[in-house]
């Protein structure tokens, strides 16, 4: 059952700036508005404010033996997987296109150097799951033009939680996730609302989040087949504290964070394994049986 993963990833990020070895803000107010440099000037500024990201991981894998068989749903009497899927039948090596990703983003300032305003668009061009392509990331963030501190914002993003969760795959240290988070967390990404408290880019004594957000709880993606959605909400809660210093023209510096999910799920079935001690001392899950619907909440 053992199999190997040769991951190849390119990165791509392309930046439109407005960078002028003479013209500069300041001598910019000097130049006539009708001028030819002052309208060019004036269409650069807006161009630097929206980013283009896109990222593909191709893999090869090659398995000691061949897929799934009809005694295993998941693959376990063959190759299974977690992130990447169960191998085909009969298959015991595949070119895999794990990831492929764009992602479109933009960022407003105020004459403060304040950022305002915030727009994130990210798809997957093919997801392995569905065949087809999936949404990943689709939020605004609208902040408080006077402090830069305060903030609302509202779509798909990512959950707060954690390092593993939060970072781009483009730079994560694996090429997946580890199974822990796949298994409590099966899509990184979230659907509801946020409250965030983040010290501005000019603020440099420390960095300093906190979020609070409402969503699903099921992850984009999961759930809608069976209809798992609930009435109630699950709350995530994060802060994130960050401090740099420059030693010997180098920078050097930690973050810490620490994470609050308070949430629920829907029992639909008449079936739930409790944790029980046998005589010996050992514990072991007993399912125990309840008419239909006794352990439900919503």
């Amino acid at each position: 059952m053992k199999h190997f993963i040769l991951p190849i990833a390119l990165f791509m990020s392309l930046t439109i700036n407005a960078q002028f070895d003479f013209y500069t803000k300041d001598n910019m107010k000097n130049i006539p508005t009708d001028s030819v440099v002052h309208q060019i000037s004036k269409v650069l500024s807006i161009l630097r404010e929206f980013r283009f990201q896109a990222y593909i991981q191709p893999e090869w894998q090659r398995a000691d033996t061949s897929g799934k068989t009809s005694s295993g749903p998941l693959g376990i009497d063959g190759v299974g997987s977690f992130q990447g899927g169960t191998f085909p039948a009969a298959a015991n090596n595949r070119f895999l296109l794990r990831r492929s990703r764009f992602r479109f983003s933009f960022e407003h300032t105020n004459s403060h150097d304040l950022k305002i305003m915030e727009f994130a668009f990210q798809m997957e061009a093919y997801d392995y799951n569905r065949g087809s392509s999936a949404v990943k990331e689709f939020y605004g963030r609208v902040i408080d033009p006077w402090i830069g501190w305060i903030s609302l914002q509202g779509g798909i993003f990512t959950r707060p939680v954690g390092l593993e969760t939060t970072i781009s795959p483009a730079f994560n240290e694996s090429p997946e996730l580890s199974r822990v988070n796949q298994t409590i967390f099966p899509n990184e990404a979230e659907l509801g609302e946020a409250l965030v408290i983040e010290s501005p880019a000019k603020f440099e004594k420390f960095y300093i989040r906190l979020d609070a957000n409402v969503v699903n709880g099921q992850g984009v993606g999961v759930g809608f087949q069976t209809g798992t959605y609930q009435s109630k909400k699950d709350f995530i809660g994060r802060i994130k504290f960050g401090k740099s210093w420059e030693v010997s023209k180098a920078k050097i510096g930690f973050n810490a964070s620490a994470t609050y999910y308070r949430g629920s799920v829907l029992q639909t079935g008449n079936t739930v394994y409790q944790l029980q001690k046998d005589s010996t001392g050992m514990y072991f899950y007993n399912s125990i049986s309840e008419p239909s619907n006794q352990f439900k909440k919503s």
